[in-house]
């Protein structure tokens, strides 16, 4: 089995950047929350859908950027919210404290970093590398369109589905080991999808080094966007090396 998932570096974070506090206004005045989003470049993310989901109340509502990057939400009850975007697939939600009269926040959209987990199986049947449903939907889950356009995070080459059914075996030359563990690497996907810098991090046996480290070496990858254009994200790698699959 295959385990992938993307890590939330802030797995398409947005890093919220708030500005100073509102001054002190009426009793009954309602929160307003304005500001700009941009995207990894430092580019406003124009037609960005945004959701504003009360984390006290039953408030969520969507609006998108304009073609400056700014959005204002319709005004609602002072609290904490969570601030959201399917521009990435993976999101760590930011939250927001807001007070009566207009707060302003500016939101940064970050792109994910990498990091699959590869299951080399000595004895295992084909169905032990198939990823479970519930984790392989992290990556399947439908995104906005015209937000996804401008952040796409990293896949591999032939797409999840066929990277997650794949199956990992021991070389030839090791059909006999009884060698199990699990190698960590660290790495770069780069702009030509070719995975480079790689380094060991950890591993219990010299000869599963280059095993994992070939693997990866293999791997191409669709690199990440940010609009039209390839960027470099960071790769970490698990290979876990078991006999049976158990």
């Amino acid at each position: 089995m295959i385990r992938c998932r993307a890590l939330l570096s802030v797995a398409g974070t947005i890093a919220l950047l708030a500005g100073p506090a509102a001054a002190q206004q009426p009793a009954g005045e309602p929160a307003a929350l304005v500001g700009t989003v941009f995207d990894p470049a430092g580019k406003p993310a124009e037609d960005l859908l945004l959701t504003l989901t009360g984390r006290e109340s039953d408030v969520s509502l969507r609006v998108r950027t304009d073609a400056d990057g700014k959005y204002r939400f319709p005004p609602v009850s002072p609290g904490q919210y969570l601030l959201r975007t399917p521009a990435t697939d993976l999101i760590t939600p930011s939250s927001v404290e807001l007070a009566r009269g207009e707060n302003v926040v500016d939101a940064r959209l970050a792109v994910d970093d990498t990091a699959v987990l590869i299951r080399v199986c000595r004895e295992c049947k084909p169905a032990d590398y198939r990823l479970p449903d519930r984790i392989k939907g992290d990556f399947t889950n439908q995104r906005d369109e015209q937000s996804a356009a401008i952040v796409a995070r990293a896949e591999p080459e032939e797409g999840w589905d066929a990277f997650n059914e794949r199956p990992f075996s021991y070389p030839p030359g090791m059909k006999n080991s009884k060698l199990e563990g699990v190698v960590e690497i660290e790495g770069t996907i780069a702009t030509d999808g070719s995975a480079i810098n790689l380094n060991i991090v950890d591993a219990p046996d010299p000869r599963l080094r280059e095993i994992a480290l070939s693997l990866d070496r293999d791997q191409r990858w669709r690199p990440a966007r940010i609009r039209a254009t390839p960027v470099e994200v960071p790769l970490r790698v698990t290979v876990e090396f078991s006999i049976y699959g158990d």
